[in-house]
């Protein structure tokens, strides 16, 4: 699923009608979400002809100010929850395989005092939803100080309030890549703000769903405003997958051995040593520790024979408790393996948190991945060919620099 959302700032601009018709055909969103439309249903019905999507929902502005947009076609079957001046509420359901999500596409209020009313909404959708939650648009508001560029620092208070609709809610940001701040006044000098106002939050369940997603903050063109494209399912790139010790290693004493082999048969030098290690331990895991989620499942299997038999037979006591052990100690396994991943130090083993440490760890690898990167003409690159040659040449640049250090 592909979602595109963008504060226009009024569809009459020629050049936002370009840009808008740019990204639909690079991109292809399923879902298109356009504020402030500045224009009636008429107007708007005949930019979805024109943009060939099948079925739009349309919030006529009040005089010239405000209005909302909602395109989508037949890759998704919409039903309307509720829909304001400010929101589009809805769910969204993929026919082709049954599943469902909510998704809120929201412009919240430019005055503090209304988006603390606006915030009491969002908070009772929260409370009524029970499916995969996906909330998104331009908030008018920052979470953090360094948020907002130029003239006045960020208001503390206004950081407090939103940080807590945020809490209140449960939901986790979808860090966008490309353009650090999503708005802009375009003036000059001291008289220059930036902020970053437009986001995507999601709900645990909706991240669980979609681990890979990914936003773009792509270069305003005809608004004031940065799109956000979400991309639920973005085209995979193989990467080489890197070493890492596991902390449940050491709970096995064949680890030890395994090290000290290693490090004794191999060359002098210590990065032929690390590398041996490496592979050695690596091999070794695969073996040991193979899929868990299938080994507790057959555990389990074993543990449920045991204790549905009418009496227990010679030694199904002993068994059934050798087995809880077992499980016991996969689990412990996997605990450890997500929270290393997680990075997360301030939890111990014992806490029984792995979902909660699966999904920081999704969290995290979502931020942390390089979908964009700027060329020296300061233009930001996304397809993946022209980004592999992006790094080969900065492979190449910077390597002639460090051979060249030696």
């Amino acid at each position: 699923m592909n979602l595109l959302s963008w504060n226009c700032q009024g569809l009459g601009n020629r050049l936002t009608i370009q840009a808008l018709k740019a990204m639909i055909a690079c991109d292809k969103p399923d879902i298109l979400f356009l504020m402030e439309t500045k224009h009636d249903q008429l107007f708007v019905n005949r930019l979805q002809r024109k943009f060939n999507f099948t079925h739009s929902f349309v919030k006529d502005p009040v005089g010239f100010k405000g209005g909302l947009a909602l395109f989508w076609n037949d890759t998704f079957e919409v039903t309307l929850v509720h829909t304001d001046a400010q929101f589009v509420d809805f769910i969204a359901c993929d026919p082709r395989t049954s599943a469902s999500m909510h998704i809120t596409c929201l412009h919240a209020p430019p005055s503090y005092q209304l988006r603390q009313d606006f915030w009491d909404t969002i908070r009772i959708i929260h409370a009524a939803n029970h499916l995969p939650w996906l909330c998104l648009g331009d908030f008018n508001d920052f979470l953090a100080p360094w948020e907002k560029m130029g003239k006045r620092p960020a208001s503390t208070s206004r950081m407090t309030s939103f940080q807590n609709v945020i809490n209140d809610c449960a939901l986790l940001e979808l860090q966008s890549k490309g353009c650090q701040f999503t708005w802009s006044n375009n003036r000059e000098g001291d008289d220059l703000v930036k902020e970053k106002i437009d986001r995507v939050f999601c709900s645990l369940e909706w991240l669980m769903s979609f681990p890979s997603a990914e936003v773009s903050a792509l270069p305003p063109v005809g608004s004031d405003h940065c799109p956000l494209l979400l991309q639920a399912r973005p085209p995979s790139v193989r990467r080489t997958k890197m070493f890492h010790y596991e902390a449940f290693w050491n709970q096995d004493n064949e680890c030890h051995d395994i090290v000290t082999k290693a490090w004794e048969n191999s060359n002098t030098s210590l990065l032929s040593k690390l590398q041996s290690v490496a592979i050695r331990l690596t091999s070794w895991s695969r073996t040991r520790f193979s899929n868990c989620h299938q080994r507790i499942s057959h555990l389990q299997c074993q543990l449920q024979t045991i204790i549905n038999r009418p009496s227990y037979q010679s030694g199904d006591k002993e068994h059934a408790n050798a087995i809880r052990c077992e499980i016991h100690k996969l689990w412990t396994q996997e605990e450890q393996f997500w929270a290393m991943r997680s990075r997360i130090q301030w939890l111990k083993w014992g806490d029984h948190n792995s979902k909660f440490f699966h999904a920081y760890t999704m969290q995290r690898r979502q931020r942390n991945r390089i979908t964009m990167l700027l060329d020296t003409n300061y233009q930001w690159i996304r397809e993946p060919e022209q980004l592999k040659e992006l790094t080969r040449t900065a492979k190449r640049t910077y390597s002639g620099i460090l051979l060249s250090a030696i």
